[in-house]
């Protein structure tokens, strides 16, 4: 007896809302193996077209994917953008992605993007299966998107919007017991299962910050309890500009430290440097602006180790925004909690 892993079609469908969170909530007859989203996404102009698209253009539609369990348990939480990079750093090259199709005047224009939600360390290997998430152990399981608006695809709309017929559809690859497979049972499998998990938080930067001593942003490294596998920064030029872009103007040097073990230093380097490997270490074509990629299982073995409350502080040094400007901060994380949240 075995594991067989089989794609069900189409299980739910959820319409677009202009700047609306909406959920979707999932069969838990079976674990999952992998969420399938496909987005349809469908533009309308009149005598106008929307104009001037900005950074990342329909994929600022999408402002958050969550997957929602229990009363209050988040296991993957980011942005469509957020997630397009991850699978360029986790796959070594930039996902399938349609150009953004304008629509010409009194026109309509139409785009497929698919992603998937894989619950996987290395998302490379589909037989890892101790990356399966246990839907029939939840009380409930659902997809949650907050939708935004064609002003956040593009600087200029006079006459345009998202038609009404935009779309998400979603289909999961489920994991079942088959007598014709050798192979660990279904139940070894979840018993032996990694809860790995993806956060997101952000931190805006308003003003200089030119010493580790006396004048310094420090932000808690989270969750804890938890091993943080791997984190991804994300430095955001003018942030509160119509169309901000990722740049490496933003910080100068980043500091990890335990404050609670004698001054550890995990890691203090300038961003330059830091970023330097990252396109030879994951295998790019070429390396984005304003992202940093750290691994820490190959960087600590066991990852890093945050169990100690407001231990583990990131600190930043950092030149001032331009004028009347702010930049920000997005700090993702994959890590495997070591204690459940309350209600989950």
């Amino acid at each position: 007896m075995g594991i067989r892993l089989l794609q069900k079609p189409v299980v739910e469908s959820m319409d677009y809302k202009k700047n609306r969170i909406q959920q979707l909530k999932l069969p838990t007859d079976n674990p999952f193996r992998r969420i399938m989203l496909a987005f349809t996404i469908v533009l309308t102009a009149g005598e106008t077209p929307p104009s001037v698209p900005k950074h990342n253009d329909f994929l600022n539609l999408i402002k958050s994917i969550t997957v929602r369990f229990g009363a209050s348990g988040i296991q993957h939480t980011y942005s469509a953008t957020d997630k397009y990079f991850m699978d360029l750093f986790d796959f070594g090259t930039l996902p399938q992605k349609p150009a953004l199709a304008t629509p010409a005047a009194n026109g309509t224009s139409t785009m497929e993007y698919k992603t998937e939600i894989d619950f996987a360390l290395n998302r490379r290997v589909l037989s890892d299966f101790r990356a399966l998430f246990n839907a029939p152990a939840k009380d409930s399981v659902f997809i949650e998107i907050e939708w935004g608006d064609i002003t956040d695809i593009y600087g200029t709309v006079a006459d345009g919007s998202i038609d009404s017929s935009t779309e998400l559809s979603v289909s999961l690859l489920e994991a079942f017991e088959d007598s014709r497979v050798k192979g660990q049972s279904l139940e070894d499998a979840l018993a032996k299962g990694q809860d790995i998990r993806i956060g997101v938080e952000e931190v805006n930067i308003k003003a200089a910050h030119g010493s580790y001593d006396d004048d310094i942003q420090e932000i808690d490294i989270l969750p804890v309890p938890s091993v943080i596998l791997q984190h991804w920064l994300f430095a955001k030029k003018n942030v509160t500009d119509e169309n901000s872009e990722f740049s490496d103007d933003v910080i100068d040097q980043i500091k990890i430290a335990n404050t609670s073990s004698a001054g550890e230093i995990i890691v203090q380097e300038y961003w330059a440097r830091m970023t330097h490997p990252v396109k030879t270490d994951f295998g790019l074509e070429s390396l984005p602006a304003g992202i940093l990629p750290i691994d820490w299982l190959d960087q600590r073995q066991i990852g890093l180790q945050n169990k100690d409350v407001e231990a583990l502080k990131l600190r930043i040094l950092n030149a001032a925004p331009a004028a009347g400007k702010e930049n920000s901060l997005r700090i993702l994380k994959k890590f495997i909690p070591l204690a459940p949240t309350p209600n989950e």
